[in-house]
């Protein structure tokens, strides 16, 4: 009698098997690609509307400013109210805040190779000169909480302490020549002490510049700068300045 063995091929199976491992492999592929493909598709609609975010800020500013250097009336807004700057193309603001009446300027840094220029306007509610007190707020970056108690009239020998010098120049009507620049500009040395502060009058004319004016120094002055110094305006018949605002430290 003649017996046969049966042998089991188990080729089929591992065929499959690796058939369906390649197919995971390729799925999960696929998948990882389509997460990458939509996360790059996603920052790139997001850096393009922050883009135009961006620009579309720098443009309401910029008209705005040119406005304002160009003399032509802007508003006040207190409030986020979109507003019109081409009404034609349907071009808006949507949050642009205008406050022609500021308390207070803020510059940030002044050194002695960075001078800070602004113009200023002066006129009072009713439109007609204001009084002409300018008050002074500045510290060092270092953010000192000690002073120099030293007289005015000799200036502190080490950097720490931070003079400043401001000149003012009156904006008239007709054309500057060098005599009529020095006859409306007044130039006064800031000067930081522990000692009182000593309120000053700047004249607008030759003879008399670069007056020393005293401020108070407190480090627990409940304002952002510990030193504090203020001007009058003397024989002023104008509403608009240029105010030049530099340190000589």
């Amino acid at each position: 009698m003649v017996k046969k063995s049966l042998t089991q091929h188990q080729t089929g199976f591992v065929s499959i098997t690796v058939a369906l491992i390649m197919m995971i492999i390729i799925t999960l592929l696929i998948f990882s690609y389509s997460l990458v493909a939509r996360r790059e598709q996603r920052l790139a609609l997001d850096r393009r509307l922050s883009s135009q975010a961006y620009y579309a800020a720098e443009s309401g500013i910029n008209k705005i400013r040119s406005d304002l250097n160009n003399g032509r009336p802007v508003s006040n807004t207190s409030t986020c109210a979109a507003v019109d700057i081409d009404a034609a193309n349907a071009i808006q603001n949507t949050c642009l805040l205008v406050d022609n009446n500021p308390n207070s300027l803020l510059f940030d840094p002044v050194t002695t190779s960075q001078s800070k220029i602004v113009k200023i306007n002066t006129l009072n509610a009713n439109g007609s000169n204001a009084p002409g007190r300018l008050e002074f707020y500045w510290q060092p970056n270092n953010n000192p909480t000690s002073f120099s108690n030293s007289t005015p009239g000799t200036f502190p020998s080490s950097a720490t302490y931070s003079v400043l010098r401001i000149s003012l120049t009156k904006l008239t009507n007709g054309t500057f020549t060098r005599d009529t620049l020095f006859d409306n500009t007044a130039t006064a040395f800031l000067y930081p002490s522990t000692n009182a502060e000593t309120p000053a009058a700047v004249n607008f004319n030759a003879s008399d510049q670069g007056i020393i004016v005293q401020g108070n120094c407190d480090s627990s002055r409940s304002t952002d700068f510990y030193c504090k110094a203020t001007i009058t305006l003397t024989n002023n018949s104008a509403s608009q300045f240029l105010l030049k605002l530099s340190s000589i430290y």
